[in-house]
């Protein structure tokens, strides 16, 4: 996001600044936050490990959520930056073939989905 913010506050488009316009501020408001849930998602996980609680449930949901935002985020960060954020010229299309595989280390999303799944039908988990 740090590439998408710098390139919007210099681009001039229709008069004034890119990052002047509303849609642009969402996609930064929308990243922002899906980037913070992330990190208490993790940190949730890695309190339950340190409490020594079986962490399972919430490991599978930070790496799911995680890994899924990872592609959102620099998705909005390259249609910020246009042309620019595709081509190499900024290492936001590097970062965005490199985040796909983050949705398969570790487990796959849909292994993690139905690690997740099991356990909230199965009532071992809350929701």
């Amino acid at each position: 996001m740090e590439i998408a913010r710098k390139y919007a506050r210099d681009r001039e488009l229709f008069g004034g600044k890119l990052s002047d316009h509303q849609g642009i501020q969402w996609m930064f408001a929308d990243s922002a936050t899906e980037i913070e849930a992330s990190r208490m998602l993790t940190l949730k996980a890695a309190s339950e490990l340190v409490q020594g609680k079986d962490a399972r449930h919430s490991l599978s949901m930070a790496k799911l959520y995680t890994s899924e935002m990872l592609t959102r985020v620099i998705d909005r960060a390259i249609q910020i930056c246009g042309s620019h954020g595709y081509s190499r010229d900024l290492p936001l299309e590097w970062f965005y073939r490199d985040a796909r595989a983050a949705r398969l280390a570790d487990g796959p999303s849909e292994v993690h989905r139905m690690v997740l799944g099991r356990g909230l039908i199965s009532g071992k988990e809350d929701f």
